[in-house]
């Protein structure tokens, strides 16, 4: 799910996660890469679990940057708005206004995102996560 190493994540416009109740919320990551973040909600495209970190998609104006965090990713789907996020799989959470598109495959799924990447959605999830996706 990562880009190949060396290579940016593919750009995602930060205007088609704009909402108007997230717009003004934000959330601080610590122990990254960078240092203290704070990060608009609206600006997470995604979260995905690598090992004992966790890789943070977040889109910036004319970028897309990859934030790691040693939050867990049950700490991160508690602090992230249940309406606008969805955890797809035990490795990944997803910005519900980044999805294009979904689509089973088999008994799993399959999430198209806006900027081009793909998340799969388990078994144990597709159900609600389909249910879920009709409520938008």
């Amino acid at each position: 799910m990562r880009p190949p190493s060396g290579q940016k994540a593919p750009p995602i416009a930060a205007s088609t996660l704009d909402s108007v109740t997230l717009k003004q919320a934000e959330i601080r990551i610590s122990e990254t890469n960078k240092g203290n973040v704070i990060v608009n909600i609206a600006d997470i495209v995604l979260c995905q679990s690598d090992g004992a970190n966790v890789e943070m998609l977040v889109a910036r104006q004319h970028d897309t940057e990859i934030l790691r965090t040693s939050k867990t990713m049950k700490e991160l789907e508690e602090d992230l708005p249940e309406q606008s996020f969805f955890r797809t799989h035990n490795s990944f959470i997803v910005n519900i206004r980044a999805i294009e598109r979904w689509e089973r495959t088999g008994r799993n799924g399959l999430v198209l995102l806006k900027n081009g990447m793909r998340v799969p959605v388990s078994v144990q999830k597709l159900m609600k996560f389909e249910a879920r996706m009709k409520e938008v």
